[in-house]
């Protein structure tokens, strides 16, 4: 019980949305990590609680995101088209995420360049879930002015991809 009122005073609500964030959640008391023994634990409190729990790991711990991938229903990569990421991130999908349910979701790509996708998933023997168009200038302006895209600019395809994403993840259409 009180792991589970400790766990959950660390999320909060996401301005006025349906979103709840918890920075740094996974943290004990004193700043120390959680144990790989204890994500299952951390993970069922949530659960509870939360439809959807979404994580963005640390690469830096491989036990504990090892663990967490173990668990999860599905793996989101979000990576980028260079070449020197894609190989470290090909290589890194054959070690870390044998057998389970990838979605790579492309970010930063410029729509004009359909061969450039069509080789980045030959060269990962894999399909590309989503794309997320380049667009540095709403993302900066909303970086910069502590919005979100939507707010900045909500009619751009960049907003538009995150939106469908979004739909597509919670199931009101097909992922």
């Amino acid at each position: 019980e009180e792991n589970a009122d400790q766990l959950l005073s660390k999320v909060s609500r996401y301005k006025n949305s349906s979103l709840f964030v918890m920075a740094n959640g996974f943290l004990r008391k004193g700043g120390e990590k959680i144990s790989v023994r204890n994500i299952d634990e951390a993970l069922n409190i949530l659960k509870k609680h939360y439809k959807y729990i979404f994580l963005d790991l640390d690469p830096n711990d491989e036990a504990v995101e090892k663990e967490l991938i173990r668990l999860s229903d599905y793996v989101f990569i979000v990576m980028n088209s260079m070449i020197s990421s894609l190989e470290k991130l090909k290589a890194f999908i054959e070690i870390m995420y044998e057998g389970k349910n990838i979605k790579l979701i492309l970010n930063k790509y410029e729509q004009k360049n359909v061969e450039k996708l069509e080789e980045i998933q030959a060269f990962l023997g894999r399909e590309i879930t989503w794309i997320i168009p380049k667009n540095f200038m709403a993302t900066g302006t909303a970086l910069n002015n502590s919005k979100t895209l939507k707010e900045v600019a909500p009619n751009l395809d960049i907003v538009q991809a995150y939106i469908q994403l979004a739909k597509n993840i919670i199931g009101r259409e097909k992922l």
